[in-house]
C-alpha cells in the first residue's frame, strides 16, 4: 500500500538516497542540480535544513568527503586523507598496500581516524577495526580479525550499518545485537534496505521509533530532520496510526491524510497534527486541515509552550502564519525554549 503513496515522490526519495551514497568519482555538479531542482525548488526544503542533512551524509559517507566539501563550500578548510596515506588505504580497502604497510610499521588500533560529526565540526574517533566497518572495507576487516586477532568492538556493528557491507554486518551481529543507536543511524543515513530488513525480521517495531520522555529525541524526529520520506511510508505499512501526527511535517503525506481515517492524536511532547503541519515551508497539509475542520485551536500549546504559530514562523510557513493570525493566534505568546521570530503578515 505504501508503494502507491510513495511512487509520486520517487524523485524526493531518490535524491536523498543518491546524496547519502554519492561516490568520490561521481559528478558533484549533477548532485547540486538535483538538490537545487528537486529538493529546494520543487519540495521547498530550506538551505539551512539541507546543510544539516548534507553534513550528516558526510558523516555517513566519509570516503566521499571531498564531494560534500564541494557542495558545502564553506567547509573547504577540511582536508581529505592524502592518497597513499594509511588512512586512505583503509578507506578504500587496499588490502595489498595495507599488508605491505604493517609489515614495515606498527599500527595501533585506537584512535585511527577522526570523523567530523556535526555542524559545529565536532569529531568522533574510530579505532582501526571500526574504521574498516565504517567504510565497508571488508578485505582489511576480515584480515584483522582472522590474522591479526583484532576484537570486534561494541561500536563496530553501528559503524558497519553505515558502511553497508553485508559481510561485515553479519560478522558483527555474531558478537552484538542491534540497539536504538543502530536504528537511528539506519534512519539518518537513508539506509532503507536495512530498515525494511529490520522491520520484516521484527528486530525493531514501530514502538522503537517513539520518544521515551520529553528530554529524549524520538527516532521519528530524525526521520523528519533528515527527510527520510521512505521511512514514513514503511512505517505506515507496519502501523498506520503510528505516523500521526508527525507525518504532517512531510507535505508528501497529504494523500494519506486525505484518504485514511486517523484518531486525533498528540505525540509524547503534546504536539498535535497542526504543529507538525507547520514544520515545513509547504502549507498544503495545513490548508487541508484548515479547510476540513472547524475545530482548530490556534493557541494550543505543546510541552514547550509552543503554538502552531511559533512553528509556522520558525519554518517560514508564510501561508500558515497568515491563516493562524487571521484566526486570532496570540502573536505575543512567550516561549520557554525559543525566542519567537517576529512575524510580518504581508
Amino acid at each position: 500500500m505504501s508503494s502507491d503513496y510513495a511512487k509520486p515522490y520517487s524523485d524526493f526519495i531518490g535524491a536523498f538516497e543518491k546524496l547519502f551514497l554519492i561516490k568520490s568519482n561521481e559528478s558533484v555538479e549533477d548532485m547540486c542540480n538535483i538538490i537545487k531542482n528537486v529538493l529546494i525548488s520543487k519540495y521547498q526544503l530550506s538551505k539551512s535544513q539541507l546543510s544539516t542533512i548534507i553534513l550528516k551524509a558526510l558523516q555517513y559517507n566519509y570516503a566521499s568527503k571531498e564531494n560534500y566539501i564541494k557542495i558545502l563550500e564553506y567547509f573547504s578548510e577540511l582536508t581529505l586523507p592524502l592518497e597513499g596515506s594509511i588512512e586512505f588505504v583503509v578507506m578504500h580497502d587496499q588490502i595489498d598496500k595495507f599488508k605491505e604497510y604493517i609489515s614495515q610499521k606498527e599500527l595501533k588500533n585506537d584512535n585511527f581516524l577522526e570523523i567530523y560529526k556535526t555542524h559545529e565540526l565536532e569529531r568522533f574517533k574510530l579505532s582501526l577495526i571500526e574504521t574498516c566497518a565504517y567504510f565497508g572495507s571488508a578485505n582489511i576487516f576480515f584480515f584483522l580479525i582472522s590474522n591479526q586477532k583484532y576484537a570486534i568492538s561494541k561500536k563496530c556493528l553501528q559503524y558497519a550499518l553505515i558502511g553497508r557491507n553485508t559481510d561485515i554486518i553479519s560478522e558483527c551481529l555474531k558478537e552484538n545485537q542491534m540497539d536504538k543507536d543502530c536504528l537511528r543511524d539506519i534512519i539518518c543515513s537513508h539506509n532503507n534496505e536495512m530498515l525494511e530488513f529490520v522491520l520484516e525480521k521484527n528486530i525493531f517495531t514501530y514502538k522503537d521509533f517513539d520518544g521515551e520522555d520529553i528530554h529524549s529525541t524520538a527516532i521519528y524526529e530524525d526521520i523528519i530532520k533528515y527527510q527520510n520520506l521512505k521511512a514514513v511510508f514503511l512505517l505506515f505499512d507496519r502501523e498506520r496510526n503510528f505516523i500521526v501526527p508527525w507525518c504532517a511535517a512531510f507535505p508528501q503525506t497529504i494523500d494519506i491524510l486525505k484518504n485514511e481515517k486517523f484518531l486525533d492524536k498528540i505525540d509524547y511532547k503534546k504536539r498535535n497534527i497542526l504543529h507538525y503541519a507547520c514544520m515545513s515551508q509547504n502549507s498544503d497539509i495545513f490548508k487541508f486541515l484548515y479547510s476540513s475542520t472547524n475545530k482548530i485551536d490556534a493557541d494550543y500549546r505543546d510541552v514547550y509552550e509552543m503554538t502552531a504559530l511559533h512553528y509556522a514562523a520558525m519554518y517560514n510557513n508564510i501561508d500558515a502564519t497568515r491563516i493562524l493570525v487571521s484566526l486570532g493566534a496570540d502573536v505575543n505568546a512567550k516561549l520557554i525554549l525559543f525566542r519567537f521570530i517576529s512575524i510580518i503578515v504581508i
